[in-house]
């Protein structure tokens, strides 16, 4: 890896976050050279500072891992993207019969938000099959399947569940042989969580500080979020140079694509968006003690990525200005990306 340093990214970080609080790994990369840089602890207890292998959890920039695991086993011939989600998953409620594997994929699906229907008593971290169990409870959805987008969690829970029925392997065995080994990515991991020296823990700010906010309720669910990597093994992974990304992939996800808003559309795990000749992929995650987005022209091979192990919003505008830098805009998104992404999570665009 080819890797130099420029004065103002750092300098954009560097107004933003200090080296004393928990802050940001950042990755550009531009024809070939990479740009990185890192600013705060990783661990504000031990006073362990953030590297470039600093693992950090990535959230629903998990989704993308999910999608292609499942996309992969459709490639192998071992399960159809139009299944109806049944054949792999039993004790669903009657009105979710309609809904394919790639309705869950693109966010169609129409099922309920499992979040908003954790059991008051619930004390102990949810599984994906946690999931499973409370849904089945539910003969309801929002909408149709296929007839809408709307963001779903619950349906990259069940993902991870079809992948491990599928694959013969738990979640996390079955992401490192499907993608983690062809992608040389060696070190990240899916929940449970790398180990202490290794890993940004989470926090959330407060008047006093910052208190550790590593884990929730909700953090131990894989398909939606459990992923952890460092920048340095994301960065082999968004790649053109991965032989995951070939041209086939390519034109499945236009052929999956369903429409979002503004110019953008879902698919395999990824909004995107095409300005001229430049396909631009992107995400962001949001989970308690971590934000992070990413932003990768898959025509040039060029990528913007910041990852924190803080969950205010103050990488919103950290990332507009790093994009401004770049003189990296999208055509009809005119209010900063990481905010756009949080209402489409929030279903308010």
């Amino acid at each position: 890896m080819h890797i130099v340093y420029a004065q103002e990214p750092y300098n954009i970080l560097r107004q933003a976050y200090n080296d004393k609080a928990p802050g940001t790994s950042l990755a550009i990369r531009t024809e070939g050279k990479t740009t990185y840089h890192q600013r705060g602890l990783a661990n504000l207890e031990k006073a362990y500072p953030i590297t470039m292998t600093t693992h950090f959890r990535m959230a629903s920039v998990s989704k993308q891992f999910t999608a292609m695991a499942i996309y992969l086993l459709h490639r192998q011939g071992k399960l159809n993207l139009e299944n109806p989600i049944s054949k792999y998953l039993e004790g669903l409620p009657p009105r979710t019969q309609a809904i394919t594997i790639s309705h869950l994929l693109n966010h169609t699906s129409g099922l309920v938000d499992y979040e908003s229907h954790i059991p008051t008593h619930q004390t102990a971290q949810l599984t994906d099959r946690d999931v499973l169990h409370i849904i089945a409870d539910i003969d309801s959805v929002y909408f149709p399947a296929g007839t809408r987008f709307q963001y779903s969690n619950t349906g990259y829970c069940l993902l991870a569940l079809i992948v491990e029925k599928v694959a013969g392997l738990s979640y996390p065995d079955a992401v490192k042989e499907l993608i983690f080994k062809p992608s040389d990515i060696k070190r990240a991991t899916v929940y449970p969580t790398p180990h202490d020296k290794e890993r940004a823990y989470g926090y959330h700010p407060t008047s006093v500080g910052f208190r550790l906010a590593d884990q929730s309720i909700t953090s131990a669910t894989k398909g939606d979020g459990g992923v952890y990597i460092s920048m340095e093994e994301y960065l082999k992974w968004v790649n053109n140079q991965n032989p995951l990304w070939d041209e086939s992939y390519k034109a499945d996800l236009e052929k999956y694509a369903v429409y979002v808003k503004d110019d953008v559309y879902y698919s395999l795990g990824w909004f995107f968006t095409r300005k001229g000749r430049d396909l631009f992929l992107f995400h962001s995650g949001e989970s308690t003690g971590f934000h992070n987005i990413v932003v990768w022209n898959m025509t040039d091979n060029n990528v913007l990525a910041l990852f924190s192990n803080r969950d205010d919003m103050k990488i919103a505008e950290v990332y507009d200005k790093l994009m401004k830098h770049q003189q990296l805009t999208f055509n009809l998104i005119n209010i900063p990306l990481f905010l756009w992404l949080n209402k489409v999570y929030m279903n308010d665009l």
